[in-house]
């Protein structure tokens, strides 16, 4: 499956976002924020994890790589990023897939940043980010996406050069 990649000749359009996909006394998952691009956007991903508490036990950045996210839009449209391989497993209009990311861990905890690359940009309706395995409980959520406001902060992005 061919991902496509940003070009990085434009400064994207920010859309702010500051959402939890899961909150626990354990766990947290949360979208920061959107950086757009005329052909795909960035999905800031924030994971920290400690040891202790009942469930999955991600306190180690081995274990950040178990989290599989899907995009949702509407009934039809669906985007799957495989945890391990970071990787795209769909062969829809959507693409989602891990461009990239920092982790750092201690004994007891480790934290990280994942950068998801959606691409092309999504349609204009609502949509949702959540986490498909492992299974996090009845506290995981679905992030809300916009897609309107995610399709109009691409025409925003600004080249770097005319």
């Amino acid at each position: 499956m061919l991902v496509v990649l940003p070009h990085f000749d434009a400064l994207p359009s920010i859309v702010p976002v500051g959402r939890f996909l899961i909150r626990t006394q354990y766990l947290v998952v949360a979208l920061s924020h959107i950086a757009v691009y005329p052909g795909g956007c960035m999905l800031e991903v924030q994971v920290s994890g400690k040891a202790g508490g009942d469930g999955p036990q991600l306190h180690s950045s081995d274990a950040f790589d178990q989290l599989v996210f899907v995009v949702r839009f509407g009934a039809e449209i669906t985007a799957v990023m495989d945890g391990w391989h970071h990787l795209a497993r769909n062969n829809g209009p959507l693409q989602l897939g891990q461009l990239g990311g920092e982790t750092g861990a201690s004994a007891s905890s480790a934290h990280s940043t994942r950068t998801l690359w959606l691409h092309p940009l999504p349609p204009p309706q609502a949509g949702t980010l959540s986490i498909l395995a492992p299974d996090l409980g009845p506290r995981a959520t679905a992030c809300p996406l916009d897609g309107r406001a995610i399709g109009a902060a691409g025409q925003h992005a600004q080249p770097f050069w005319s």
